[in-house]
């Protein structure tokens, strides 16, 4: 690959870690405050006082000093690509199109959504509505990491009745073995 390509690649690779550096920084420094993310009006001014007092206790601390060193790494790495003589010159109307129809991208994208889609709306729908066994609270991750798994094989493979039978198949087998394995062997708390 060319120099210049992978300089403006670390171009914009930087400035994409800083804008997360920062995000991270201030999400981090919430956990200070308020580490258990109440509501504010419940805090009284004792409970804030002893969680600054006792910074180095935080659960906050550790990705606050990595979003820093992230963002002092990209600044660095911004520098040298700067340096070496990249820019924004590739932002070209042609450029941005032939980007944008590329098949790569768009596959990137519908991943991406994808997983926003199980994060941010199949497991809290799941967790609320299909919460039917009590002694079994992996049941609504299972149904929601089910509904993910198959949603996606069945997007990227062959759109035979065959082959969506094996993606539904794969799907319940992978999604009972990930919720019997974390949760209950692993004993981590399933969301």
């Amino acid at each position: 690959m060319d120099k210049s390509k992978v300089r403006r690649a670390d171009l914009v690779f930087s400035l994409c870690l800083m804008i997360m550096a920062v995000y991270f920084f201030v999400k981090s420094a919430a956990l200070f405050i308020n580490p258990f993310g109440r509501e504010f009006e419940k805090i009284n001014a004792e409970e804030l006082k002893i969680g600054l007092m006792e910074w180095y206790k935080s659960p906050g601390l550790l990705p606050m000093v990595l979003s820093i060193i992230i963002f002092i790494l990209a600044v660095i790495l911004w520098n040298v690509a700067r340096r070496d003589g990249a820019a924004f010159d590739f932002l070209t109307r042609s450029n941005l199109t032939i980007f944008l129809k590329n098949r790569e991208l768009k596959v990137a994208v519908i991943v991406v959504g994808y997983l926003l889609i199980y994060i941010y709306g199949m497991i809290p729908v799941c967790r609320r509505h299909l919460n039917l066994f009590p002694r079994f609270q992996g049941f609504p991750f299972m149904i929601a990491t089910f509904g993910y798994l198959a949603l996606f094989m069945i997007t990227f493979n062959k759109k035979s009745v065959k082959a969506i039978l094996t993606s539904i198949l794969i799907a319940v087998l992978a999604a009972g073995a990930i919720t019997y394995g974390f949760g209950n062997l692993a004993l981590i708390p399933l969301p």
